[in-house]
């Protein structure tokens, strides 16, 4: 019985001292799937822990995003499905460390999220600025607010982070 109470005791004051971690409590490999789905609470969750600046070694990092349809004549008449540019922007203008990476990006919008891993094409041009392309999105909008979260990791620290940035309109390109 004493032993029990000392694990628990151990477990317990282990918990709270990971719980004081910098770092995202959600465990984002396991939870977020990629797709579409209705989910308040992980929305929520996720709002939560974002940040809308981290700070990454002595580096202050934001989030940009640019999310669209196209409905050009060539397109079926509902449109495509949506296309979001995320950059990473190192806002003291110094060349991003190659062992920082953009691995996911989550949109939402009301109720639903889209998790989306990026796609291969990056651009890190200028070098202070990392940029990553997520396609096949849902079809909303066009013309509405969401907001956009990428998950950061720095490789050698093996840390994650949740950068977001809110109110993004969905532009419809003709």
């Amino acid at each position: 019985m004493k032993s029990l109470l000392q694990y628990i005791i151990v477990i317990l004051v282990v918990g709270g001292i990971i719980s004081c971690s910098d770092e995202p409590t959600l465990n984002l490999d396991e939870e977020l799937l990629t797709g579409v789905k209705h989910a308040p609470g992980l929305i929520s969750d996720l709002r939560e822990e974002s940040k809308d600046k981290v700070v990454i070694g002595n580096h202050s990092y934001v989030l940009k995003a640019y999310l669209w349809r196209d409905f050009m004549p060539v397109n079926p008449p509902d449109g495509k499905p949506l296309i979001s540019i995320n950059t990473l922007v190192n806002q003291d203008s110094a060349a991003i460390p190659s062992e920082i990476e953009m691995k996911q990006q989550y949109v939402i919008y009301n109720d639903s999220l889209w998790v989306t891993d990026y796609t291969n094409e990056v651009s890190n041009d200028p070098e202070y600025e990392l940029e990553r392309i997520s396609r096949s999105g849902p079809k909303w909008g066009p013309n509405v607010k969401v907001d956009v979260i990428s998950k950061i990791n720095n490789v050698d620290t093996r840390k994650t982070y949740l950068l977001i940035v809110e109110d993004q309109n969905i532009e419809r390109v003709e």
